[in-house]
């Protein structure tokens, strides 16, 4: 069986940097990351491939080769690309990210905004301890700020050398006082949906931004239609799921506890489960 030297199938603008970049990897001995590039087809044809691999070692443990594990991307990325440049595929993505309930921030390598969800924006403004000053997003926290311009910018450099590098994360404490901030930093590059913004030609980082203060699960409408509860057994609900007790909840909706719990008693009816940990459990597992 013909064995075939990973290096043959690369297409020629990919193939120089790559051999050398393996080559120091193995000098080094440095742990293996997926590279995304293109390959040659036995017929000519070009292909968008993830490439993982690891070092192949003897049973003293010495390298004496590499293993190659080759993914076709083609037809996912044509799929991403027809949709980013259609208007529906656009609207589509900016409507939808102004919906999910956590922020979404896309950023190049100076951390200046290039999109901004809903969430994000409302975060922002509360200045606990994110801000937005030239269009450049940055902690308020000044020891924390270097931190996250590096993060921001090994995501980018590692996306821009086809390196498909894992994602960020770090926590943002607020001024306030209230529980930090979680912000995940990840990669986007390539023939994707890009929010929106069509196929780019420079990778951005987009940061998603947890605030532990700020409910994440949908509106009490559709906890309404999808559970069939009333309107107060909704609102009821999502004060539960919100890490409420009864009682806060009950003192938040302007009512007495005793008909927080016959509204509490209908949504296990309604619902199937018996206790509030089940119904918490059971909302967070939807796609609400």
């Amino acid at each position: 069986m013909k064995r075939t030297n990973i290096s043959d199938l690369l297409d020629e603008k990919d193939k120089g940097r790559i051999v050398a970049d393996i080559a120091n990897n193995i000098e080094k001995q440095s742990k293996p990351y997926p590279y995304i590039c293109k390959c040659i087809t036995k017929y000519g044809g070009v292909l968008d491939v993830e490439i993982n691999w690891n070092f192949r070692r003897n049973v003293q443990g010495e390298i004496i080769g590499l293993i190659s594990i080759v993914t076709d991307l083609t037809e996912e990325n044509h799929i991403k690309d027809r949709l980013s440049q259609s208007e529906f595929g656009k609207d589509s993505a900016l409507d939808a990210l102004d919906k999910i309930p956590f922020g979404i921030v896309l950023v190049d390598e100076n951390s200046r905004v290039k999109f901004i969800n809903q969430v994000a924006r409302e975060i922002v403004d509360e200045n606990d301890c994110i801000s937005i000053r030239k269009d450049v997003i940055l902690p308020t926290n000044s020891r924390l700020r270097t931190t996250f311009r590096d993060l921001t910018q090994k995501i980018i450099y590692g996306a821009r050398s086809n390196r498909a590098l894992p994602r960020e994360v770090m926590s943002l404490p607020r001024s306030s006082g209230n529980r930090q901030y979680s912000v995940i930093i990840s990669p986007l590059w390539g023939n994707h949906l890009q929010f929106g913004l069509g196929k780019l030609s420079e990778p951005l980082a987009v940061l998603f931004i947890a605030d532990p203060m700020r409910s994440r699960v949908g509106t009490p409408e559709i906890m309404r239609n999808l559970f069939g509860l009333t309107m107060s057994e909704a609102k009821l609900a999502e004060r539960l799921v919100s890490d409420l007790t009864l009682e806060e909840a009950a003192k938040d909706m302007g009512i007495a506890t005793s008909t927080a719990r016959s509204y509490l008693k209908n949504i296990f009816s309604k619902t199937g489960v018996n206790r509030q940990s089940q119904l918490v459990k059971l909302i967070l597992s939807t796609p609400l």
